[in-house]
């Protein structure tokens, strides 16, 4: 099977949304911070699990797909965190499916609590040729292709620092390096490094803002920035909306439900955020589902930190 690489790359717009980035891009980061840092696993007194999905629909009709799962805790008296992240990303013939895990270990400073973080994983690259469409086989640019799906191995450091109004991240993910197929291959695996933090304060007792960002690159793509601002009302429920530097902007909301689960302290979050681009890509959506579980046995030497992280403030 023959495939236009260079035709389907231009509709999907790829390059700035799925595999030119190359790791998921989502608009409600500030929720998922452990699919790009390590670091962040157990940052909370609590078991969070967290699932999101994404969906854009280029000019060319085609759909690409993005999903997220993960779930982290803190264990050890909170001195060490653990989480679970899998991934995938579908763009017409291409496909990535990443799981890895993550693991913290937590330095309790009188301003606040550093994390350094390792993560190790696997990465499974596929293409499916049944799934492309080829107008024109005498075209000079095809590329052959054939079917196949490989697993490789996937590491990653972080380090995270977190106070009771803000927090820092730095990251670096895909340690090693993935081999391209042929030029200019959108699977292939270079190194990513990430840089976010986030800030909180009150504008009056039922109203707060929470300002975040994340600067993301990796060795073939440019710099790029998310800045996002919310405001969070009544600690329920939040508006907003986010400008990423190359190519979208992103309007975004969610709520807060409290104790929906009988005999479990719970919280659930449900966010939703509509991205708009400047590129060939229509309009996106991304739904979020998060689930945080309070753990009641809080050892009291964290809790003298008064460090009550969370990654929206709420």
């Amino acid at each position: 099977m023959k495939v236009i690489l260079s035709i389907i790359l231009l509709g999907l717009g790829v390059t700035n949304i799925c595999f030119g980035q190359l790791d998921p891009l989502y608009a409600q980061y500030m929720f998922n911070q452990l699919t790009f840092n390590p670091a962040c696993a157990g940052s909370e007194e609590k078991i969070i699990a967290g699932l999101t999905i994404k969906k854009n629909r280029s000019v060319s009709g085609l759909t690409p797909e993005i999903k997220s799962f993960t779930i982290h805790a803190p264990f050890l008296a909170r001195r060490i965190g653990l989480g679970l992240n899998f991934s995938e990303v579908k763009t017409g013939f291409l496909k990535n499916i990443e799981a890895n895990f993550s693991y913290s270990y937590k330095i309790l400073f009188s301003r606040g609590i550093l994390s350094l973080g390792l993560l190790g994983g696997i990465i499974q690259r596929s293409v499916n040729n049944s799934e492309v469409v080829v107008k024109h086989q005498d075209d000079p640019d095809i590329i052959t292709l054939n079917n196949f799906t490989e697993i490789i191995p996937d590491a990653g450091v972080g380090a995270y620092f977190q106070k009771e109004n803000y927090y820092l991240g730095l990251a670096i993910r895909h340690i090693i390096p993935v081999v391209a197929l042929f030029p200019d291959d959108p699977l292939g695996k270079h190194l990513h490094f990430y840089l976010n933090g986030g800030y909180k304060y009150a504008i009056s007792s039922q109203i707060r803002c929470a300002n975040s960002f994340l600067v993301k690159n990796s060795l073939i793509t440019t710099w790029q920035a998310d800045f996002t601002h919310h405001f969070i009302f009544l600690e329920s429920f939040w508006l907003g909306g986010s400008y990423r530097t190359v190519n979208s902007v992103s309007l975004q909301s969610g709520i807060k439900f409290n104790g929906i689960f009988n005999r479990l302290k719970q919280d659930i979050k449900l966010g939703y955020a509509f991205d708009i681009y400047t590129t060939n890509m229509k309009p996106s959506h991304e739904i979020m589902l998060l689930l945080d579980l309070e753990i009641h046995k809080n050892p009291k030497k964290i809790r003298k930190q008064k460090v009550q992280f969370s990654p929206f403030f709420i």
